[in-house]
């Protein structure tokens, strides 16, 4: 068939009396004019009519409650939900989810108390109210996100590798559970950032307050002013009086999250970029030192915080 562009051509010259000039025949013109200029789907005469209506938005509905809901689930659901049982195929199914532009993503679970009444409420209340209950009209310039996380190998055993034919593909590295090491690590939308590495099992309120402490009185402390908004999950040790008394006195504050949405804190992405980066190095890892050493090359080469910052809304 004819392109939009010629058809568009050919309309112009109809209405200027040059039709004649067109390969195409006037009363393809005269269509074009009435009708668009754009190609239409074949559709043979007769109109689509497979989950249209009632199962088309019983198939949506199932799809924005129940994300991960199969095509024979779905299938299930529309035969049980409508007013006609209708039965169809996946082929069916998977076509019209394609028409109506639903995509294949890799999938992530949110806990169950993130969506409980009270937990919503305090999500609602720390983007849209002032401190101390949000961060609502607090720069994100004067935000500093803190969390921990651990850290050891399990195994480092890429799949594939060569050696000549008949050898098999042998290398020594580690296999089995390492020892632990707990990270602690603070950012700014700035680029600031704070680390701190240790081989212990957890953090304790008085880990956690030392860390805070090097941020608020060590060697690069925040200054006085402005003052600097700490926010962190819900974890006890970060809401210790230790920990309160530390940030308080250096004329800091602290709001907390929302319980059970990592989504909402920079730092959680930051942790990511750091496991995700360290995977790709860990084969040259062999000894606790290296692997610490690879850390905090990571730690100081990482950038775009203020991204991260932006992305949870900030």
């Amino acid at each position: 068939g004819y392109s939009p562009s010629y058809r568009h051509d050919a309309v112009n010259a109809l209405a200027q009396g040059q039709g004649h000039v067109f390969t195409c025949s006037i009363s393809s013109q005269r269509r074009w004019a009435a009708n668009g200029s754009q190609r239409l789907a074949k559709t043979g005469n007769k109109a689509p009519s497979v989950l249209r209506g009632e199962h088309q938005f019983l198939l949506c509905l199932l799809r924005k409650i129940r994300p991960k809901s199969t095509a024979a689930e779905i299938r299930t659901f529309i035969c049980q939900q409508s007013s006609d049982n209708a039965i169809f195929t996946d082929k069916q199914i998977s076509k019209r989810e394609k028409e109506l532009g639903f995509t294949r993503k890799r999938s992530a679970t949110s806990a169950e108390q993130a969506f409980t009444p009270r937990n919503r409420v305090r999500a609602r209340l720390y983007w849209n109210t002032p401190y101390p209950t949000g961060i609502l009209n607090t720069n994100r310039a004067h935000i500093c996100d803190v969390d921990e996380f651990g850290l050891w190998v399990e195994k480092m055993n890429p799949s594939y590798g060569k050696t000549m034919r008949g050898v098999a593909c042998v290398q020594p590295g580690k296999y089995g559970h390492g020892d632990k090491f707990s990270c602690i690590i603070g950012v700014m939308a700035d680029g600031r950032r704070w680390f701190k590495m240790e081989k212990i099992a957890g953090t304790s309120s008085e880990t956690f307050n030392s860390f805070v402490g090097d941020i608020c009185n060590g060697p690069r402390a925040l200054p006085a002013l402005p003052q600097i908004t700490f926010i962190w999950d819900n974890l006890s040790a970060h809401h210790s009086n230790l920990v309160l008394n530390t940030v308080h006195n250096a004329g800091h504050r602290i709001t907390a999250r929302a319980p059970y949405r990592p989504w909402d804190g920079p730092v959680e992405y930051v942790i990511h970029s750091i496991e995700q980066e360290l995977s790709l190095r860990i084969s040259h890892v062999t000894t606790d030192a290296q692997l610490c050493t690879e850390v905090h090359n990571i730690v100081t080469g990482l950038d775009g915080f203020d991204a991260y910052f932006l992305h949870c809304g900030y």
